[in-house]
């Protein structure tokens, strides 16, 4: 809806403009005043849309299960992923659980857009995320990622570290699917760091089923912008159930899942 309202006011502005500066002659000055017309509508559009984002973390109760709050968040991310001309084919949706079953999520991490991306491909539940805590302090998106409910962590801290867990746990146990990324860092490639084992804490403690996704290709987002289209890929692994890792230690989980994931990425180059 925001992706319709955004082109919808940059057409109305772009005809407003060209009526007041009478761009109906054929010449080139009229071909001028057009796209004058057509750059002062989007500028005033994309005002319009950072008054948007900025308000609505001001109006809104911050509740990590209110999924008005997150229809707000993904008209946005939508609209980030259109403007970035990032496609996205996602594969495994049957192995999700109902939207109302939280679980959490584990997947590989290539760039920042890895969050819209999954935001949107999951945009029935209300989805968190335990996210670096430097993105809660960025201007306009800070305010819109903390009214979601998402958890910040500081990387390096582990007292921090330990803090965001229990967080991510209590939003679990209150009905939200959580996602962590176990390497902690970007990738900006389809190759992996190794995982931080701890981060299966998430899920072993209060014994949540998993589900695993594979990011594939999503580093290649700005590759040949705003001209090109690229493709990125999505794949969302049968759930791993709380008593399929009983008796597990957190290495042998991270283990077992990066291999998952791995395999997975070898998929995909192989197709």
């Amino acid at each position: 809806m925001l992706t319709v309202l955004f082109f919808l006011s940059v057409a109305i502005f772009t005809v407003l403009f060209a009526f007041i500066f009478n761009a109906f002659e054929l010449s080139l000055i009229a071909l001028f005043l057009w796209v004058a017309s057509l750059l002062i509508g989007v500028i005033i559009s994309i005002l319009l849309l950072f008054a948007f984002v900025w308000t609505v973390p001001k109006v809104r109760r911050k509740d990590p299960l209110d999924m008005t709050n997150h229809r707000l968040g993904l008209s946005l991310m939508r609209l980030l992923i259109r403007g970035l001309r990032l496609k996205v084919d996602v594969s495994g949706k049957e192995h999700l659980p109902p939207p109302e079953e939280p679980f959490i999520l584990i997947s590989n991490h290539q760039t920042v857009y890895d969050i819209l991306a999954l935001k949107v491909a999951l945009s029935d539940r209300p989805l968190l995320f335990i996210a670096k805590k430097e993105i809660f302090s960025w201007p306009l998106v800070g305010n819109m990622t903390d009214l979601l409910g998402n958890v910040p962590i500081e990387r390096e801290s582990d007292r921090s570290a330990a803090k965001a867990i229990l967080e991510g746990i209590k939003r679990y146990k209150d009905g939200a699917p959580v996602s962590i990324f176990p390497e902690g860092h970007r990738t900006s490639s389809n190759e992996m760091l190794p995982f931080r084992a701890g981060a299966f804490k998430l899920a072993m403690k209060p014994k949540a089923p998993i589900i695993v996704a594979t990011l594939f290709d999503f580093y290649k987002t700005w590759k040949g912008w705003p001209f090109r289209r690229n493709r990125a890929r999505i794949h969302f692994h049968p759930p791993i159930k709380p008593s399929e890792y009983e008796g597990m230690t957190t290495q042998a989980l991270s283990d077992e899942v990066r291999a998952t994931i791995s395999a997975q990425i070898e998929r995909f180059r192989n197709t």
